[in-house]
This record gives C-alpha cells, sequence and structure tokens, in this order.
C-alpha cells in the first residue's frame, strides 16, 4: 500500500529527516484495509518502524 505524503531527506551525512503527515491525508487508502490493519498504522508502533526503517533504506541506496 502506499502511504503518500511521506518524506525523508539526509540534512546532512547520516542524518535523516522524516516528514510523515496527519492520518487524514490517507483516507482514501485506508479505505482499503481491514479494521486490524488501520489500528497497526494508527500506533506509535508503526511511527517507530518508520523512523527506523526509511533513514535505514534511505542511506543504504547507492549516491546517484
Amino acid at each position: 500500500m502506499y502511504l503518500p505524503g511521506i518524506v525523508a531527506k539526509e540534512i546532512r551525512p547520516g542524518w535523516v529527516s522524516l516528514d510523515i503527515p496527519p492520518l487524514e491525508k490517507w483516507e482514501e487508502p485506508f479505505r482499503w484495509l481491514a479494521p486490524q490493519q488501520r489500528e497497526r498504522i494508527e500506533s506509535s508502533e508503526f511511527y517507530e518502524l518508520l523512523q527506523r526503517e526509511i533513514p535505514k533504506r534511505l542511506l543504504s541506496l547507492p549516491d546517484g
């Protein structure tokens, strides 16, 4: 599922800044989810996962 509006920027080498929109921006994609899936995305654990995984993936990309 695509959750639009998440922006990750490397503000200096090794430091990543995340901008995550409010849940209301994801209203359309949420319509396709089961209630349990929506609950997981609304949880603090989901945001902790984003904070951990997005920078890791961004920093692992080859310079281009």
